[in-house]
């Protein structure tokens, strides 16, 4: 290979690069960053991206990998219980910093449901990684059944 053909293939991974990272990632049009922050939307919100994403284009939810750290609040643990045994297909969450983009997998809407009641009730900070694709899980989600029963008054 001469320096031509280097510079010439430099230029082409460039732009693969390029072409899959403004062409993969999926959001609605009302946002006006090109990526999703998870601090304009709520549980509820991020899941309907998720699935609107996959119905439209089958590819990731990206999204830099950084939630509040009280970014679930009571209210949506409410309306999260409903979709715990949600097998509803999702995109997967993918950061546009992973080198990995999951072509043959998603998330459930469980999953997700199931991963943010978790962050709640454990007060844990939501962290996704590089990416992840939640599934519905029946012993997480009678933990979290077990969990709601031990809070009412008997």
């Amino acid at each position: 290979m001469n320096g031509v053909e280097i510079k010439h293939s430099g230029q082409i991974v460039f732009f693969l690069f390029l072409f899959f990272t403004f062409t993969l990632s999926c959001h609605s049009q009302s946002d006006t960053a090109f990526y999703l922050s998870p601090v304009k939307l709520t549980p509820l919100s991020f899941i309907k991206e998720a699935k609107e994403c996959y119905k439209k284009s089958g590819m990731e939810l990206t999204m830099f990998d950084d939630f509040p750290a009280d970014w679930v609040k009571p209210k949506d643990v409410n309306d999260l219980l409903y979709l715990i045994h949600s097998k509803t297909k999702c995109s997967c969450f993918v950061s546009p910093l992973s080198s990995y983009i999951p072509f043959n997998d998603y998330a459930d809407a469980g999953g997700y449901a199931i991963a943010f009641i978790n962050s709640y009730r454990k007060k844990e900070k939501i962290s996704f990684g590089l990416y992840y694709c939640p599934k519905t899980n029946e012993k997480a989600s009678s933990e979290i059944i077990e969990w709601i029963l031990s809070m009412l008054p008997y």
